[in-house]
């Protein structure tokens, strides 16, 4: 049976009982710890930890974070402040790879399944810092993973060339979508700016999407943190972070190079924007 079929419920068999062994209580059909839910949203594993008496800045301070954490708005914005909740989503096709015991095991004791694994990573960066002794692999190895062409995306007209980040302590596959956010835009489009992260932050999955301050301005990125991965998830959470980066740049590119560019007039973006809460989307990825 595949990764994925066997993870279609939890159940209370091997795989239930080490969820168990990491501290997580079953509670009618959903893992919990700690404020936070485990269980199998579309086929893909989904932790989530929602603070309803937090509020925070959903563009602001997410990015560079190791890991596959990201904060979507749980709830309207208010002015920039909004309701939080925290989602870690591991596609399902990467654990499609059987996972190999690097000390050969003895026999006598299971291996770590692929998704203990990934689900130990998750806990290990819930709180923003990356697993304890944590080391890059060798940069060679990440290339490999990374199919020619990839890091470049297109929508018409408009070039987004993103970048492999890889140090000693992060790995990490970024794209600038809007190199330059002007520090004087109108009002009035950087709010249209903002809702559409939001926004897209909450229809796809995987990518985390933030405002990054800089000299004379801002940027806005797209990107997929891969330090603390577990190496036999490398190549394929490499992949398939590539894969969703692509949809979500092209999605963006040509609506946020219109929005940034003052040289463009349009009545329509005077409008104000809509006050009503967020309605429930069909997730993509």
């Amino acid at each position: 049976m595949s990764a994925v079929g066997s993870m279609s419920s939890f159940g209370a068999g091997s795989l239930g009982r080490q969820i168990a062994a990491l501290g997580f209580e079953c509670q009618e059909g959903v893992y919990r710890l700690d404020g936070m839910s485990l269980e199998i949203r579309r086929g893909w594993p989904t932790l989530t930890v929602v603070r309803p008496d937090a509020r925070a800045d959903p563009l602001q301070g997410h990015l560079g974070r190791p890991g596959l954490w990201k904060s979507v708005a749980a709830g309207p914005l208010t002015g920039r402040r909004a309701l939080v909740r925290r989602v870690w989503e591991l596609p399902p096709s990467v654990l499609q790879t059987a996972w190999e015991d690097p000390a050969g095991g003895d026999g006598e004791e299971e291996p770590p399944s692929a998704f203990l694994a990934a689900l130990s990573w998750a806990l290990a960066t819930v709180d923003g810092k990356a697993p304890s002794g944590w080391q890059a692999p060798p940069r060679d190895e990440v290339e490999a993973a990374i199919p020619a062409g990839s890091l470049t995306a297109r929508q018409g007209a408009v070039l987004c060339q993103g970048s492999l980040v890889y140090t000693p302590e992060r790995l990490a596959l970024v794209f600038p979508v809007v190199r330059r956010i002007p520090s004087d835009l109108p009002a009035v489009r950087r709010k249209w700016l903002e809702a559409v992260i939001v926004d897209t932050q909450e229809r796809w999955r995987l990518v985390r999407l933030g405002v990054a301050k800089m000299d004379g301005g801002s940027s806005m990125q797209a990107e997929v943190d891969l330090t603390g991965a577990p190496r036999p998830l490398l190549e394929g959470l490499t992949k398939s972070s590539l894969a969703a980066l692509q949809c979500v740049v092209r999605w963006l590119l040509r609506t946020a190079d219109f929005l940034v560019d003052t040289g463009v007039a349009c009545q329509a973006l005077e409008s104000a924007l809509s006050r009503d809460g967020p309605v429930e989307r069909e997730k993509r990825g």
